[in-house]
């Protein structure tokens, strides 16, 4: 099968590798979309960590075989995957936060992912994507059910305004949960004048930086007291420093958004502003169904990601589209 092997920083080589045998408990899947998330950048700037990593794990397709013990499953069943791995055994796992296991294991990290014709999964992975759905619109399911777990854990509630710190894919979605919760205002701050024309068809305001007082623009319209809840997704330390001086007294910081660079804190402005602050990381158990069912029940509108498509082949042209912020959402079509 073809496979984009990650063979050093910035380098993709489209290789013949061996289709993955599969065990009793486990499926072979033939790809048809695998979508490029943030980590996934991350990775192709800084090199493999394993020889003939395969990354990808945001993908979705057809079910082509299964295991002996794989029940109520099917070949030709449409399927997206949740990749993490976990223990089952750890303290994380048997208090249901699977998302933080002690084990780290995640398909299309730790093992080959989706950037290949196929891939082999353990069954309990799978959740079948609405038929009404096209394969490329299901690998959204994976960020969505990320920041479904980033919105749910900073408990807003109906009526509240929440601020979304960064537009990209993950920005975007989490201002569509809000929305989706009851959120009166959404507001974004965002940097690139692309992202931001994206974020102003989903946000009830947009602010930009470099350009605007943020923490002045959003006073305005919060009665000078700040946003009760903010959801980081850029991933700038910049932006994770300014949420701290944006919150409301006993408001509620989530950081979902990773820098691999130190942030600056001034912890004094947490103890006197009395500042909740969590991080996220990739989705609870439950988030997959839930957010099935809110792009059924039209409560998501997927529609609102632009997604760009490439093959196999071009991987390296979606990857550098979207290093520079040219592109939003890119996906691998096979």
């Amino acid at each position: 099968m073809k496979a984009a092997v990650l063979a050093g920083p910035k380098k993709f080589l489209i290789k013949d590798v061996p289709i993955p045998a599969i065990n009793k408990s486990e499926v072979l899947i033939k790809v048809h979309a695998c979508g490029v998330c943030g980590s996934d950048l991350t990775l192709y700037k800084l090199g493999p960590f394993r020889e003939g990593q395969i990354l990808g794990h945001e993908f979705t397709g057809d079910i082509i075989e299964l295991g002996q013990d794989v029940k109520n499953w099917k070949k030709g069943d449409r399927v997206v995957i949740n990749p993490t791995i976990p223990c089952g055994e750890c303290y994380c796992c048997n208090e249901h936060k699977s998302n933080i296991c002690n084990v780290y294991a995640v398909t299309g990290v730790t093992t080959d992912g989706g950037y290949a014709e196929y891939v082999k999964v353990p069954a309990y992975q799978m959740y079948r994507i609405p038929d009404e759905m096209s394969y490329e619109e299901g690998t959204l399911f994976q960020p969505m059910s990320s920041a479904q777990h980033a919105v749910s854990i900073s408990n807003m509630q109906f009526g509240d305004t929440v601020v979304i710190f960064g537009a990209g894919t993950s920005g975007l979605l989490a201002m569509l949960w809000a929305k989706a919760f009851g959120a009166e205002k959404v507001i974004a701050v965002e940097v690139d004048e692309h992202r931001i024309a994206i974020a102003k068809k989903i946000a009830d305001a947009v602010f930009n930086p470099a350009k605007d007082d943020v923490i002045a623009e959003i006073n305005k319209l919060t009665d000078n007291i700040g946003p009760k809840v903010i959801i980081e997704c850029s991933g700038s330390t910049q932006a994770q420093s300014q949420a701290l001086d944006t919150v409301r007294k006993g408001g509620c910081i989530v950081m979902y958004g990773v820098s691999l660079d130190p942030t600056p804190v001034y912890f004094q402005t947490i103890t006197t502003k009395e500042i909740t602050i969590k991080g996220a990381l990739a989705s609870h158990e439950g988030a997959y169904p839930l957010s099935i069912q809110a792009v059924k029940s039209k409560k998501i509108d997927t529609s609102l990601i632009p997604i760009m498509k490439v093959k196999l082949n071009d991987i390296e042209k979606a990857f550098e589209l979207l290093l520079k912020g040219e592109e939003v959402k890119a996906v691998v079509v096979f």
